[in-house]
């Protein structure tokens, strides 16, 4: 608990000094990192049954590494889908769509728990992590793929954004490389009425 808070509060200090998208990008390859790194010294050590006398490093690395998946965790997946529904979900539908995505992913930790002590009999608990490893790793590809930086962007600006035909980040950015320009978008500022 204490190393989630930790790392909770440093990640509001990251997201204003690196972005979204950076952040989400290194962190989420470190969290694939220590989640496989915990699923293979588990292995080393439970399945293999290597000793503290042939490894002794092996119990201090597992320890780091879960740590590690916290802290990386808390930094991604924890914090960064309430950071994204408040900058990148239109204002007309943002209160109600956040009740529901959250809901959604309430229900999905719910689900993950429940089935957690059957993963552990059917995997092995570094099965698991192995497979949280694997599922980090295509979400945190997915984002590669899809989540644009909105540091610096009105609300307009990114619900225009969205409205252009291209969803994916990557595809944007490799046009803009060759030279070429985005197509020209109107930005329709918000009015307050009074």
């Amino acid at each position: 608990a204490a190393t989630r808070l930790l790392f909770a509060v440093v990640t509001c200090f990251l997201l204003r000094w690196i972005g979204r998208r950076p952040l989400l990008l290194t962190v989420g390859s470190l969290q694939v990192i220590a989640a496989l790194s915990v699923g293979t010294f588990l292995y080393t050590k439970n399945v293999i049954n290597t000793t503290d006398y042939e490894f002794p490093a092996c119990k201090p690395i597992i320890i780091a590494s879960i740590l590690a998946y916290v802290a990386t965790n808390t930094c991604t997946y924890f914090t960064m889908p309430g950071t994204a529904m408040a900058e990148l979900l239109p204002v007309k539908i943002r209160g109600y769509a956040c009740v529901y995505i959250l809901a959604g992913a309430d229900v999905g930790v719910f689900v993950t728990t429940k089935f957690f002590p059957w993963l552990c009999n059917l995997l092995g608990v570094h099965g698991v992590f192995s497979l949280f490893g694997a599922t980090t790793a295509i979400g945190t590809f997915i984002m590669y793929l899809l989540l644009p930086e909105s540091i610096g962007m009105s609300a307009a600006q990114i619900e225009n954004y969205f409205r252009q035909p291209n969803i994916m980040w990557v595809g944007r950015n490799m046009r803009l490389r060759r030279g070429e320009t985005e197509p020209k978008t109107e930005y329709h500022e918000m009015r307050v009425r009074s």
